[in-house]
């Protein structure tokens, strides 16, 4: 529940700092503004109404995004362009992907991913972020659109409904799940409210559903300085999914644990995995690299710009006058440390999830194994791996055979040396002829 309302927050934080870029709105103010919305057709309409609402925002998420990118593969002469400025650029490393992606929904994601190639191929030679057109690297989507594509009428809102839909069904959908998860868990048992009427009970849930709006609200503005969004929340979920699937995968998989083992292993890889997220938020370690970048096609005629939310034509060029940059920025040696020491710290975020699950099963076996693991006989069926639990069931068979024939064996030679023994000690107690 904790992590949800995190996520919630992040969610908030994304589009509204797109709608900042895109129009005169604070970020403060585009929260709150979204964050009411949500919460009122959540809390009237329910589950009805977040199913309606996420069917129009997916199909405005994709045709938004989609959009953007046909249109600015057309301006940069085709998709073979953008794909050539991106490897010379050295944005696409083929090699060094995370393939964690391509598991679920890998259309959307190969559409977000070209259009961060799209991004790049467009302003390749003039980085908006280095020459302080935008001052976070989240905002460089909204900018293109404004920036490039402000000519078309309607292409700003059309990409702003994109973003806002996108998080806006995540945000009902989490939403109300949790205040019915709140009231399943934790309400509806207690003496108060089990005597509640069904209408009574559903109000319960929609002012729940109001409070988890506050609470997204309030988190969004609390975690919206903790760096790049897309990291952030992947660290998050990371630290706290990842042990908990390896829960699920150690009862599946791995039939000798017992509860003590889940237990320790849970709360174990949790604590792990928080330190760690907790250490890259303050160490600044395991962001991406920064690849160079270039600032040398920057042309401005005045020697100012007055705000990132001005609608320019296509043949406006920047001329940073008021302060000099250099034509080619790299990757910051502090990144990793002055010494250029790679730290735990410096660990992928794409790996923590696997980590944790890997850390978590290990722990769980180990500690069942020292506890004293679960019999075979004691365990059902229909809950663990078909394969995994007959292996146990042998390997278990094997190592009671195993015991009882050194049982046996340290038996009969218990049995021999008594009846040396007591024939040693008749023949002392005999009397010689």
């Amino acid at each position: 529940m904790v992590t949800n309302a995190v996520y919630m927050g992040m969610c908030l934080y994304a589009p509204s700092l797109a709608l900042s870029t895109v129009t005169n709105l604070s970020v403060l103010a585009s929260m709150c503004i979204m964050g009411g919305i949500c919460t009122f057709y959540t809390t009237i309409g329910g589950v009805k109404a977040v199913v309606y609402t996420d069917v129009l925002q997916t199909l405005l998420m994709f045709g938004g995004v989609l959009v953007v990118v046909i249109l600015c593969c057309r301006d940069l002469g085709g998709v073979a362009n953008v794909i050539d400025i991106a490897a010379e650029g050295q944005r696409l490393e083929f090699f060094k992907l995370c393939w964690f992606f391509l598991v679920g929904l890998w259309v959307l994601w190969v559409l977000f991913f070209f259009s961060g190639l799209v991004a790049y191929s467009t302003y390749s030679t003039c980085d908006p972020l280095t020459a302080e057109y935008i001052t976070k690297a989240d905002q460089i989507l909204p900018y293109l659109v404004t920036h490039k594509l402000s000519h078309l009428p309607g292409l700003a809102g059309l990409f702003v409904a994109a973003v806002y839909g996108g998080v806006l069904s995540s945000v009902s959908s989490t939403g109300n799940s949790m205040a019915c998860m709140v009231w399943e868990d934790f309400l509806k048992l207690r003496p108060y409210f089990s005597r509640l009427s069904d209408p009574a009970a559903t109000k319960v849930v929609k002012l729940l559903s109001s409070v988890t709006g506050v609470l997204a609200v309030v988190l969004g503005l609390l975690i919206g300085n903790l760096g790049n969004i897309f990291n952030v929340i992947n660290i998050i979920v990371s630290c706290v999914y990842g042990p908990i699937v390896g829960i699920f995968l150690s009862g599946m998989l791995l039939p000798w644990t017992n509860y003590k083992g889940s237990l320790v292993g849970l709360f174990g890889a949790f604590a792990i995995f928080t330190w760690l997220g907790v250490g890259k938020f303050i160490q600044g370690g395991g962001s991406p690299t920064m690849l160079p970048l270039s600032t040398h096609g920057c042309h401005i005629i005045n020697s100012t710009i007055l705000s990132p939310t001005i609608t320019f034509n296509s043949s406006t060029y920047f001329d940073l006058t008021t302060s000099e940059m250099p034509d080619i920025t790299s990757a910051s040696s502090d990144e990793m440390g002055d010494d250029g020491e790679v730290s735990i710290y410096d660990l992928s975020y794409c790996y923590m999830g696997i980590l944790g699950t890997v850390t978590t099963m290990l722990i769980n076996s180990a500690v069942s194994i020292l506890t004293g693991p679960t019999q075979p006989k004691q365990l059902s069926e229909d809950v663990v791996f078909s394969p995994a639990l007959r292996l146990y069931k042998w390997s278990w068979q094997l190592s009671t055979r195993r015991q009882h024939q050194e049982n046996t064996k340290q038996g009969k030679q218990r049995d021999g040396e008594e009846g040396v023994s007591m024939l040693h000690m008749s023949s002392l107690h005999t009397p010689s002829s």
